[in-house]
């Protein structure tokens, strides 16, 4: 499955894609919302890991502009943040992303929500006859 993963931390990138890339997954990178947004559009997308706080175009905005499309499949959406007070965890909630993850995170996190998010995604698609 393709997955886009969106932060401006190029180290947490990388680490993302060599560990994605290993559970067979092909996987696209861009380094705040703007960037994602335009490769989201280009390719066929199904799942984005996306950080929260990102320079030029954050991850609720990018959010925002994924949700607001109708002419494509669904994409499933995590969240990355570091805040998880209250307040944030309310904030994060509105944006309507699928699920949340606070860093630092585990890599069994990580690949435990992709098997989620493929799983509801696979349900979505008619089974052939």
């Amino acid at each position: 499955m393709k997955i886009l993963v969106v932060d401006d931390e190029e180290a947490l990138r990388y680490f993302l894609k060599s560990k994605l890339t290993r559970a067979g997954h092909e996987v696209w990178e861009a380094e705040n919302g703007q960037v994602a947004l335009a490769i989201w559009q280009r390719e066929s997308i199904r799942i984005v890991i996306t950080d929260w706080m990102m320079p030029v175009m954050d991850g609720s905005d990018l959010i925002r502009e994924i949700r607001a499309s109708t002419a494509r499949d669904y994409t499933y959406i995590i969240l990355l943040t570091v805040w998880n007070d209250e307040e944030s965890v309310a904030q994060q909630k509105k944006v309507n992303a699928n699920d949340f993850l606070t860093k630092p995170f585990r890599t069994d996190d990580v690949l435990e929500r992709v098997k989620k998010a493929e799983h509801l995604l696979s349900r979505e698609r008619p089974s052939p006859s």
